[in-house]
């Protein structure tokens, strides 16, 4: 795939974690990467969610999706993972998508949405960031 072909709504791959307690597929979307993490995320499977962050960060796309919907359970090991891509993303814009319970509260109590930009679907925080993106006039 060259860097100018957009593929959107395709699924190019799946990462599972060996216990098959966490997963993470990936979506690209013309230059941003959608990452649809699943499962649980704590000390054993968030290696599995760090991978696939650094290997979609090496493409350096405009923006970075973390898609936590069908998470159901993040541990301070998940929650520092969110944080460090967020603090090494350079010029990736890095945004969080977070609509349930076992997520949201953790967010918020950790404080992490004073630093990460969270939206509710992989949609809006695809739509947030064209609309954000320098050079753009179609927003």
């Amino acid at each position: 795939m060259t860097h100018d072909e957009t593929v959107d709504e395709t699924r190019d791959e799946t990462v599972d974690e060996p216990s098959g307690r966490a997963a993470v597929g990936v979506e690209h979307h013309g230059d941003g990467v959608v990452l649809h993490v699943s499962g649980e995320l704590d000390l054993l499977t968030t290696p599995t969610l760090t991978d696939a962050i650094t290997g979609a960060m090496r493409a350096e796309p405009t923006v970075l999706v973390i898609d936590l919907s069908a998470v159901e359970f993040i541990a301070s090991r998940g929650l520092e993972a969110l944080l460090m891509a967020h603090q090494s993303a350079g010029k990736t814009s890095v945004r969080v998508v977070s609509n349930s319970m076992a997520t949201a509260r953790s967010l918020d109590v950790s404080g992490l949405t004073d630093h990460l930009h969270v939206f509710g679907t992989v949609a809006s925080a695809l739509a947030a960031v064209t609309m954000a993106t320098p050079g753009d006039d179609s927003a």
